[in-house]
């Protein structure tokens, strides 16, 4: 989760507790002598989410809209290559970019393998995810998830993030964060799955 998220969701979590509190202390105060049978509200059981999908395991389809608005599901984009590597990214983080950079060099090497999805997680979207098609030509598709729903099916909370996957949707690696010291490992461990 990066950190302008984490703190709006610690500020609304504050607030929301701070007018429980204010209006427990304005609730009117029944007497005890009146007794009322208690009624017991219908309590649903927490569902938790599901386990992120980990390497070896098949990767749930998803749709999500490109930068023209129209949807896309990942079993759609799986079949344009033998291997699709899901990148997680923001516009506004700059390792996100080093780490696309990289991966544009890799696929310049291995485009009849490999197709690239930039999945763009921020409010800005869309000014992200058409910057990257303007500058990476036809490298990437380019899809937008500014609710952040897709990286947690991954077991990542931040960016930049990416996962590759087969044409049967298998996970064949996963690795999250990136710094420019990485990019000569990260390539050779992505292309060592490119058969």
């Amino acid at each position: 989760m990066n950190y302008f998220r984490f703190v709006a969701l610690v500020g609304v979590a504050l607030l929301m507790s701070g007018a429980a509190v204010a209006a427990e202390k304005k609730a009117p105060q029944k007497s005890p002598a009146v007794s009322e049978k208690p009624q017991a509200a219908p309590v649903a059981a927490p569902q938790a989410p599901p386990a992120p999908v980990k390497v070896g395991e098949i990767a749930g389809n998803f749709t999500l809209k490109d930068v023209d608005s129209k949807e896309k599901e990942l079993s759609s984009l799986k079949g344009n290559a033998p291997y699709t590597v899901l990148t997680f990214t923001n516009s506004v983080c700059s390792a996100c970019r080093d780490e696309m950079s990289m991966l544009a060099k890799v696929w310049q090497k291995n485009k009849e393998k490999l197709q690239l999805v930039a999945i763009f997680t921020d409010a800005s979207t869309d000014v992200g995810a058409k910057a990257t098609k303007e500058m990476y030509k036809d490298a990437f598709v380019c899809l937008m998830d500014p609710a952040f729903t897709i990286p947690p099916a991954f077991g990542f909370e931040y960016t930049p993030a990416m996962v590759l996957i087969d044409k049967s949707g298998k996970v064949l690696y996963s690795k999250g964060g990136y710094n420019k010291g990485m990019g000569e490992q990260t390539s050779k461990e992505i292309v060592s799955f490119l058969k």
